[in-house]
């Protein structure tokens, strides 16, 4: 057996909501890697090293769970614990995580009725594409698609490793025009679904 993984195991025993989130990940990525790639994995890195973010991440996702008012299995799927994240992509991790941990942003800035959508609805026999999430504000209701972006490897231990800040400034500008542009512009077509079906203003 390997002794990453027994750490682990043990590890999460202290975090139940994260073990509930995370196990089959943790298990399918222990099937498919090596001992020593494993830790390229940015979730196992973090499990291993042992800190306080372990339970700063356990405390957030148990809010954000609240907040939307979601039972385990519930936040589980809508986030796609489950699904999403079994592939080979190792930082798809991210894009997971940023959803859940956004809906406390959209709580710390008084949005109501905050609710996490599904990727699509169908109607009359055809899939519609929907936004992350809709919530209110001071009367309206907001379609919300989130888009995560990273400013490439230039990043090394929360410090800049090349460039200055307005390079940095504008890769993560450019980086977040691609992903509005990719796939034809289909950001806009989740949101105005979502207006649509959802009578957002």
């Amino acid at each position: 057996m390997d002794s990453n993984f027994e750490i682990i195991k043990k590890q999460l025993i202290k975090y139940p909501f994260l073990k509930f989130c995370f196990e089959k990940y943790i298990d399918w990525i222990f099937s498919k890697s090596s001992s020593k790639n494993v830790i390229e994995f940015p979730l196992i890195y973090m499990l291993l090293s042992n800190n306080k973010r372990l339970q700063e991440l356990e405390d957030k996702l148990a809010r954000a769970k609240e907040i939307l008012g979601l039972n385990d299995k519930e936040f589980v799927n809508k986030f796609g614990f489950q699904d999403e994240l079994l592939t080979n992509n190792k930082e798809k991790i991210h894009d997971i995580l940023a959803e859940p941990l956004f809906v406390l942003d959209l709580d710390n800035n008084k949005f109501k009725n905050i609710e996490k959508l599904s990727k699509k609805i169908t109607k009359n026999g055809k899939q519609i594409k929907l936004a992350d999430f809709k919530a209110e504000f001071q009367g309206e209701r907001f379609a919300i698609e989130l888009k995560t972006t990273m400013t490439e490897n230039n990043i090394e231990d929360g410090k800049s490793i090349g460039g200055n800040k307005d390079e940095a400034k504008k890769m993560l500008l450019n980086n977040c025009l691609i992903k509005i542009e990719e796939k034809n512009q289909r950001v806009f077509e989740q949101l105005n679904n979502t207006c649509k079906f959802f009578n957002c203003t």
